[in-house]
């Protein structure tokens, strides 16, 4: 046969393996039905199984001295099968963090504090967790080898972590586990977690630049005629216990024979709404989802920390934030997860709200997109809304709009996501000073 037959022939068998039906075939269930039937051959111990039974057949069809065989295998499965139950038995553990609550990627130090109850030492623990106890950033799965637990003892690891994923850990119950020595049967023990690991999302510390970085009044708000410590002087009144000596007002005092201090102006305020929408959580975007939760808790930290009067709402009604419920509140947005919910329309503006109320709508540009070719978008004139895309193009996913509205600011996930949020942070303060909204300095 020629040469450029066969070779002919050989590149049009290599472009068939190469299509994509050949590996989908490869990876195919055609009997599912099987599986009960199978499935107990991928451990080890099923091997064994059969093992022993195909010896047995031997012994009593072909040979008698298969029996020896068969004792052997029967031996090592014995073996194989008791040794992880009884070093298991005598194990007690306890995992512990220091300390208990992080934000993404801290790193942390994990204790593992284990009692060996057998006077002989045990081989082969494996420690079965998820990411929470991982030294890796990017592990979900995680398995930590202990190569040796001496009998009578308590020993303690100690190895540094960093989750990269917010939540409440350890989400599995973590197991100590052996296999020891032949591997045919794995045996485990619970471990006891004295206290769970709050991972809260990663804040991103918001540094504006106003453009009229001399005027105070941008961080507290402004001032009423309400008595208070802040503001102008309103008036005198008579001293009461804890005033300050730098607000008597010595002529008066000489005048009346009593202390009298100044009165002055109480501080009104500022009230800041910010929403995530949790419709637009997807499955097939965890970067996205991840990314909106870090913006939605940066900007809230940030105006609490400023001593505004901080609403937030993300499936339940607005609450107020306090600085004393910081922690609380992290601890609750560590946890939150979407819920199937009905999709509600997306839109930042409360019943209540009242017009010179700032409002920030933290969602992702894929569902901004939606809702805007729907018509549902409603905002008011004081809504900055802040688009979270996976891709570094935001611009050019929303080149079709007929009008690109102008308080909508993008912020693309990926290494360069807390820069892009600063400098889009820095974008919303200068554009609100110049309409007459002013941000926390």
């Amino acid at each position: 046969m020629p040469v450029h037959i066969l070779r002919s022939r050989f590149d049009a068998v290599m472009s068939l393996i190469k299509t994509n039906w050949f590996p989908r075939a490869l990876h195919h269930d055609f009997c599912p039905w099987a599986n009960a039937y199978v499935y107990w051959l991928k451990r080890p111990i099923g091997w064994v199984i059969l093992a022993f039974a195909s010896s047995l057949l031997l012994g009593i069809y072909v040979s008698p001295q298969a029996f020896t065989a068969s004792g052997a295998i029967a031996a090592v499965g014995i073996i194989g099968s008791l040794w992880p139950w009884l070093s298991t038995l005598g194990l007690k553990g306890q995992l512990a963090w220091s300390p208990s609550r992080c934000e993404q990627f801290d790193t942390i130090e994990t204790t593992l504090t284990v009692t060996n109850r057998w006077p002989w030492p045990v081989w082969g623990m494996v420690l079965e967790s998820d990411e929470g106890i991982s030294g890796s950033s990017n592990s979900r799965n995680v398995r930590i080898s202990l190569s040796r637990i001496p009998g009578l003892s308590k020993s303690q690891f100690r190895w540094n972590c960093s989750p990269a994923y917010r939540g409440i850990y350890p989400k599995t119950t973590p197991r100590l586990s052996t296999a020891f020595p032949f591997g045919i049967w794995s045996c485990n023990q619970p471990l006891k977690v004295t206290e769970p690991l709050v991972v809260w999302p990663r804040m991103t510390k918001l540094v504006d630049v106003p453009s009229n970085t001399g005027n105070q009044v941008l961080g507290i708000g402004g001032t009423t005629d309400r008595a208070g410590d802040d503001g102008e002087w309103i008036g005198v009144r008579a001293y009461r216990p804890g005033d300050s000596l730098r607000q008597v007002h010595w002529a008066q005092t000489a005048r009346r024979d009593n202390l009298v201090v100044f009165e002055r102006q109480s501080r009104s305020q500022q009230t800041v709404r910010i929403q995530l929408d949790s419709a637009a959580f997807a499955e097939d975007a965890p970067s996205v989802n991840d990314a909106m939760v870090r913006t939605f808790a940066s900007v809230a930290n940030h105006f609490l920390s400023h001593a505004w009067n901080t609403m937030v709402a993300i499936d339940a009604p607005w609450a107020s934030l306090h600085p004393s419920k910081r922690t609380t509140w992290l601890d609750h947005l560590a946890g939150w997860e979407p819920t199937q919910l009905p999709e509600p329309p997306l839109s930042s503006a409360s019943p209540t709200q009242k017009s010179n109320t700032l409002s920030i709508l933290v969602t992702s540009a894929k569902r901004w997109d939606q809702q805007h070719h729907q018509s549902i978008y409603r905002t008011s004139p004081s809504t900055y809304v802040l688009l979270v895309d996976d891709t570094h193009a935001v611009d050019s996913a929303r080149s079709d709009w007929s009008c690109k509205p102008s308080n909508t600011w993008s912020i693309p996930t990926g290494e360069t996501f807390e820069d892009s949020l600063r400098t889009v942070w820095r974008e919303i303060c200068q554009t609100s000073l110049a309409q007459g909204v002013s941000c926390a300095s």
